[in-house]
């Protein structure tokens, strides 16, 4: 039985799924253009106002420590995009003749699709745990199962057991995707938050793409290993170089170590006083304004926000792109190109990273 045979229509949903792609991306891009230069301006009107309004902060602090924060948190979406891209190189080689671990189409399906389930149990909890225990601890706790997850993976030898390491893995990416991004705007400047925020994704579609590029050429063995090294260099890096958000340490009484945290990230020549009021200031805000769901589907503008998130969320998810990143290899070996399959789900992961890049 051919994987077309197993997944009909897979192939012809590709091409359709890629036109829909080309135009989402080309719509996404001038929608931004449009509304980021008015919210720029909203933001200089808000710091404008009478001197009854919050400090301004006049000065920049210094980018490294906050450039070198953001990029060792988003090791963990580089790891979540080998998860992703995982399936494709994986699945020839489960359902070939050699291998160990005897999997059938459906299975192999099934090996697929059961990180999307994890990851709502992992999303759920993690930004609850991340106000509890602070996001480092946190996002450090989460490189433990994901580490777990690829061992699982190397040591199978039933295909239940892959069921397990890739709910494992779900759960994990579901945790990194709620807290990393949260995080990283909690840490990082104004001027450069969007920036680095945007790293998140930029890596994810980096570690699809490293699995595209090595994953061919490897045996299933090493490309566990070679997997499974990423979150332990993440936990690492997180326990290394990461300091705890400064909003955290504020947020429970920690006024000392968040001052602490802050020059941390801004330098010693940076006067926090004046942020420091601000993050301050916005703490008693979301104090006062803690509503709850009942108040918050009651709101015209939360609905139509919610509306406008979940629409483009849908977009992207119904547009086909989780199926083409799971099975891209095997899809290219049944549609007969004139390119090799192994090289086709590189093109397909370069013009992500390039696409991603571009709206940084």
């Amino acid at each position: 039985m051919t994987f077309q045979d197993s997944y009909p229509g897979v192939t012809t949903f590709s091409s359709s799924s890629r036109a829909f792609m080309g135009w989402f991306i080309r719509f996404v891009s001038i929608f931004s253009l449009n509304i980021r230069r008015p919210f720029q301006l909203a933001l200089a009107d808000k710091n404008a106002t009478t001197s009854s309004g919050p400090p301004v902060i006049r000065q920049e602090g210094k980018k490294f420590r906050q450039y070198a924060s953001a990029l060792s948190a988003t090791v963990g979406p580089f790891a979540v995009g080998t998860v992703l891209a995982w399936m494709s190189p994986a699945l020839p080689m489960l359902l070939s003749e050699s291998s160990k671990i005897k999997v059938t189409p459906d299975q192999g399906s099934w090996v697929g699709s059961l990180i999307a389930i994890g990851a709502i149990f992992g999303s759920i909890p993690a930004g609850k745990c991340a106000d509890i225990f602070g996001r480092k601890p946190v996002i450090a706790c989460l490189t433990i199962p994901f580490i777990t997850s690829w061992l699982i993976i190397y040591f199978a030898t039933d295909v239940w057991q892959l069921y397990v390491a890739r709910l494992i893995a779900g759960s994990c990416l579901g945790g990194i995707t709620a807290t990393v991004p949260m995080y990283i705007g909690e840490i990082a400047e104004s001027s450069i938050r969007g920036e680095l925020c945007s790293y998140v994704q930029v890596n994810v579609t980096l570690g699809i793409l490293y699995v595209y590029a090595i994953g061919p050429f490897v045996n299933y063995y090493w490309l566990a290993i070679m997997c499974g090294i990423l979150p332990l260099i993440w936990c690492a890096l997180v326990i290394l170089v990461l300091p705890e958000s400064p909003t955290y340490l504020l947020k429970c009484g920690r006024k000392e170590d968040a001052e602490k945290s802050l020059v941390l990230l801004r330098g010693k020549d940076y006067n926090i006083s004046d942020e420091m009021a601000i993050l301050q200031q916005h703490i008693e805000e979301s104090k006062k304004y803690n509503g709850t769901f009942k108040d918050m589907i009651s709101s015209r503008a939360t609905i139509r926000a919610a509306i406008t998130v979940l629409g483009l969320l849908n977009f992207l998810s119904c547009s086909g792109i989780n199926v083409v990143i799971f099975y891209a290899q095997s899809i290219f070996e049944n549609s007969n190109c004139s390119v090799s399959p192994k090289f086709c789900s590189i093109i397909i992961g370069v013009f992500q990273v390039s696409t991603q890049q571009a709206t940084v």
